[in-house]
């Protein structure tokens, strides 16, 4: 598996619609994030979590200053943003 934590700053850019094919699971530590899933928004607050599916077209908007942890299963062999 893929464990990442993200610290989004107010204002930052959404991650833009995408797919893969690992599943993957948001969880908001602090602030907020607006997930959409195959289209459907789906608003997520401190301690609550959101899984997408496999191959699922998603996006992803924070909501201000936001903390959250990402899992991907299997491990994400390229993610965006990285040099591995």
């Amino acid at each position: 598996m893929t464990l990442v934590e993200y610290w989004i700053a107010e204002g930052a850019p959404d991650v833009h619609e995408h797919h893969h094919p690992e599943e993957e699971g948001w969880t908001v530590v602090e602030g907020g994030l607006t997930v959409w899933v195959e289209g459907v928004a789906h608003t997520l607050g401190g301690g609550e979590a959101i899984v997408i599916a496999p191959n699922a077209r998603h996006r992803v908007r924070a909501l201000g200053a936001t903390r959250a942890i990402v899992v991907d299963s299997p491990a994400r062999r390229r993610l965006p943003g990285t040099s591995h």
